[in-house]
Parts: C-alpha cells; sequence; structure tokens
C-alpha cells in the first residue's frame, strides 16, 4: 500500500509500505480522508525535538477511514462503518506518529478489550461517525473534539468571552 512517510526532516514522500498486520481486536480500514492542515504533522515533519521522533515515519492522526474487514474479537465495529482516527503500527524499519496518511490502516475496539480484560494498545480512541456524516468533512471531528476538551477542562462555558488566536482548526472551532 502507499503512505506519506516522513523520510527525514522536512522531507515527505508517497511510498510503498507493507499492510497492516491485522489482531484478533482489529479492524482493517480503507483511508478515505486526512486532514493536510494540521500543526501537530508540521511539527513531526520538521523533526521537533518535542515530539521525539526518529524517521522514517508514517504521518497523520487526523484521518478518516472505513471498516472493510473486522477481527474475531470486535464486537462494536462493522464493515461498512466510517470511523475516525485510522492508524498503522510500527515496525523495526518504519514508525508510525498514528500513521493514519495511508492507503490502509487499523482501528482497535477498545471498548471490547476493556470488557474482556485485555489491555489496549495506545492507538487513540475510534468512534464510528453516523453513516450521513461527510467524510472529507469529519477529519475536523478530531480537531474539535480535542478543542472542546480543553475548553471543558478549563471551565469555559456559555457566554463566556474568549480571546481566539489563530485560524487552523482550533481557531475553526469558535466559528
Amino acid at each position: 500500500m502507499r503512505a506519506a512517510v516522513a523520510e527525514e526532516p522536512d522531507r515527505l514522500v508517497v511510498r510503498e509500505v507493507l499492510e497492516p498486520v491485522t489482531g484478533e481486536y482489529d479492524c482493517l480500514c480503507v483511508g478515505l480522508y486526512g486532514a493536510t492542515c494540521s500543526g501537530t504533522d508540521l511539527h513531526l515533519l520538521s523533526g521537533h525535538p518535542l515530539f521525539g521522533i526518529r524517521f522514517p515515519t508514517i504521518l497523520g492522526h487526523e484521518s478518516i477511514g472505513r471498516v472493510v474487514a473486522c477481527g474475531p474479537k470486535v464486537r462494536h465495529f462493522r464493515p461498512g462503518d466510517l470511523v475516525t482516527r485510522m492508524v498503522n503500527r510500527s515496525t523495526p524499519d518504519l514508525r508510525v506518529h498514528w500513521g493514519g496518511y495511508a492507503e490502509r490502516g487499523l482501528v482497535q475496539d477498545w471498548r471490547a478489550m476493556q470488557e474482556d480484560g485485555a489491555t489496549p494498545e495506545f492507538t487513540g480512541i475510534h468512534w464510528v461517525l453516523p453513516p450521513d456524516f461527510d467524510p472529507a468533512a469529519s477529519t475536523m471531528i478530531i480537531t474539535w473534539r480535542e478543542t472542546f476538551s480543553f475548553l471543558t477542562r478549563i471551565g469555559v462555558g456559555p457566554g463566556d468571552k474568549v480571546l481566539v488566536i489563530g485560524t487552523g482548526g482550533n481557531g475553526l472551532a469558535f466559528t
């Protein structure tokens, strides 16, 4: 499959990589859309020391996929589901920083794992979106969810005045 791989700082290429290997709690997804304006991905691509990135790596944490197959212990996803944040796993030769900028990826049924007493891997929490959601617009759901979580944690509520600086995804969340 093809993926957007940061080969070294400031060098992004599209190249062939290995297909993701699915586990018993995983769903294989076809990648539909990935947000290309992510500040996080720009920091990763630049090799920003805060992220401790090792190259080469597949980028992409704001991605939307469609489930095409489910492992035997998956209970909360079905083929055809539109899902947030499909990921890939690192290999000895290729790391991932979420890895959503690929033709295929995985979502993990973290709820089924918790119900079974298994320990979920850190792959993020994946959600099924309503079937009528636009996949391209849905990439912003991840950013908006993070913005809403932050505002909730610091106590911002209806009627409060805030200063919005920036025009990226977080700034757009306020419009």
